[in-house]
């Protein structure tokens, strides 16, 4: 399943514009946590011979002290500071910086991820506003990387899920059909609340890769949906898969059922639009919020559950109910989502 996170320091070098910008500071610079500890990585301002590419110590300076103690930290001159080791005094004596704040920029897991700093080569003293605005960069920057470790981690786990299954070749059990269908819904709850169009469309496509490895349609023994190594359409039972081009196996072959090539499906498309397949001429398009409210129906939610996960109205989540149900043909929002899985527009 295609997903590819962000670059965390691309969030680390917006979150320094943005504070640069938004504070009028001479200097911001940010140091990103990595398998090797923190270094500043990332500055405005900063000077060839300073502060940056220091490789910051747990309690060593105020850096050090934001990163053990979790919670911001100021000094109002650095090099005569008594509350802070004097482990960085001469890099920050060669970067020419007088007073220094530092915020942390936590993860879901409460560590310390990066530290976000502002200062002056100049006397200076940081107002509420200044102090008010770092702390809003670095909540932003916290709900960001959060969403990312989310995400990461809802699409490890789908994507164990499907490779356990196309290994063994295997039915897919009703909890593992359950659970992708969760982790569906839920990627797609996450991407109707961030506002960067190019996260949300991963976030789609991930989705949509997950309803299309599995098969809508059960077996005549009830066992649940097939999984198709590979895309194609599954084979029913009592189908002939040694049919002609207008059979079973034409159509696995064609990509003419409900799963195309295997490839993500787009946020409006159903799966037989997915690479590889012709269209399904039953299957209609739908909006990204109507697959969004269906999804979060699947799972079972009320609409005003639904509302609250996507962030709607209730009025709204039954408007979007009404519209997808009018284009499937169909009345009721369970029947909706049977129609929608029969044509493999949800899985």
């Amino acid at each position: 399943m295609p997903h590819n996170r962000p670059r965390d320091r691309d969030l680390a070098k917006q979150l320094v514009r943005e504070l640069r910008r938004e504070a009028d500071l001479p200097v911001v610079f940010l140091a990103a946590g990595g398998a090797g500890g923190h270094v500043i990585s990332e500055g405005i301002g900063l000077r060839p011979d300073g502060v940056r590419g220091i490789s910051l110590q747990v309690g060593e300076g105020l850096g050090g002290r934001v990163i053990r103690d979790k919670r911001p930290g100021v000094v109002s001159d650095y090099a005569s500071s008594k509350t802070i080791t004097d482990r960085y005094r001469e890099q920050v004596g060669r970067e020419g910086l007088g007073p220094v704040f530092a915020v942390p920029i936590l993860s879901g897991t409460g560590e310390t991820r990066m530290i976000l700093y502002g200062a002056h080569r100049a006397s200076y003293q940081f107002g509420d506003d200044i102090r008010t605005i770092a702390m809003q960069l670095a909540n932003r920057g916290a709900t960001e990387l959060r969403i990312r470790d989310e995400v990461d981690r809802r699409v490890d786990m789908a994507t164990g899920t499907t490779a356990d299954l196309e290994q063994s070749g295997d039915r897919a059990s009703a909890a593992d059909v359950e659970r992708l269908r969760e982790l569906h819904a839920d990627l797609r709850a996450i991407a109707a609340t961030i506002d960067d169009p190019e996260a949300r469309e991963r976030l789609l496509a991930a989705s949509g890769g997950l309803a299309a490895m599995l098969n809508p349609r059960t077996s005549a023994h009830g066992d649940g949906p097939l999984f198709v190594p590979g895309g194609g359409r599954a084979v029913g039972a009592g189908e002939d898969a040694a049919a002609g081009p207008g059979g079973a196996a034409g159509r696995a072959a064609g990509g003419g059922g409900a799963v195309g090539g295997g490839g993500a499906v787009g946020a409006g498309a159903g799966l037989a639009d997915a690479p590889g397949g012709d269209p399904n001429p039953e299957a209609p398009v739908l909006t990204p919020r109507e697959l969004d409210v269906l999804a979060q129906v699947a799972l079972g939610c009320t609409n005003a559950e639904a509302a609250q996960r996507l962030s709607l109205s209730v009025e709204t989540i039954k408007a979007y109910l009404r519209n997808a149900s009018s284009k499937l043909g169909v009345s009721g929002r369970h029947a909706a989502v049977s129609r929608a899985r029969a044509l493999g527009l949800l899985p």
